[in-house]
C-alpha cells in the first residue's frame, strides 16, 4: 500500500491560498501508486482555497484587489478631514 499523498509538507495556511494557485515549489508525490512503475516525483500542484482568504458575499475577494480599494478609500477619507 502506498504512503498516504501529502499535499504541502509545511505549514500553508497562513499564504491566503487561491484555488487553482500552484504551489511555491515541487512537493513529493507517488506516481502509479498501487502499480509496479510507481515511483516519487517532485511537482507542482493545485492548492485548494484556503479558508483564510476573504470574502465578500459567499465569493472570494483577490487581496490584492482589496488592498489597493481599501488604500484609496482611506486615502480620500483622510483628504475629506
Amino acid at each position: 500500500m502506498a504512503p498516504p499523498v501529502r499535499r504541502c509538507p509545511a505549514q500553508c495556511s497562513g499564504l491566503g491560498q487561491i484555488e487553482g494557485q500552484l504551489s511555491p515549489r515541487p512537493l513529493p508525490l507517488w506516481e502509479g501508486a498501487g502499480t509496479d512503475e510507481m515511483r516519487l516525483v517532485h511537482k507542482r500542484v493545485e492548492l485548494r482555497g484556503g479558508k483564510n482568504c476573504p470574502r465578500l458575499d459567499g465569493q472570494e475577494v483577490r487581496l490584492s484587489i482589496t488592498l489597493r480599494v481599501l488604500s484609496l478609500a482611506l486615502l480620500r477619507a483622510i483628504d475629506c478631514s
